[in-house]
């Protein structure tokens, strides 16, 4: 591409820039929102039964208003989660689903709604390897 090119581009670009920043309050909101995210090294342990994590998921604190607050994503990560040479060539998701399901219960556990519905939703569950890495809407 010429210089010349190369310099309308960029006054086009400009021009738009501008224009849509003129009207961002027509398909812009701006709002806060509360992201919980944690990692935990399982060392390839089996998930414990019965147990819930709330002390590492449940207390989210605003510390400019000093309360507690439920947050908008929760985002969680495992690692080492199944180290096996197996774990590599099968898809062997027992101690995933495990640590998901508890995972799963301290959400409900901790973050009940007042109409007994679920307050989050799995977004989505990705395995690199020997990590888990899970999303909650």
């Amino acid at each position: 591409m010429s210089s010349l090119n190369n310099a309308k581009l960029y006054e086009a670009t400009k021009r738009l820039e501008k224009h849509l920043e003129e009207r961002e309050n027509e398909y812009l909101i701006y709002k806060q929102h509360y992201i919980l995210a944690g990692t935990f090294n399982v060392n390839n342990r089996q998930a414990p039964p019965n147990t819930l994590l709330e002390e590492w998921l449940y207390r989210v604190t605003d510390s400019a208003k000093g309360k507690h607050i439920v947050p908008h994503i929760i985002a969680v990560g495992f690692q080492e989660i199944d180290t096996s040479s197996g774990a590599y060539i099968y898809d062997d998701k027992k101690k995933e689903d495990e640590w998901e399901q508890i995972v799963r219960r301290t959400i409900k556990h901790c973050y009940k709604s007042k109409h007994n519905a679920d307050e989050f939703q799995l977004l989505n569950r990705i395995r690199l390897m020997g990590e888990l890495k899970i999303v909650w809407l």
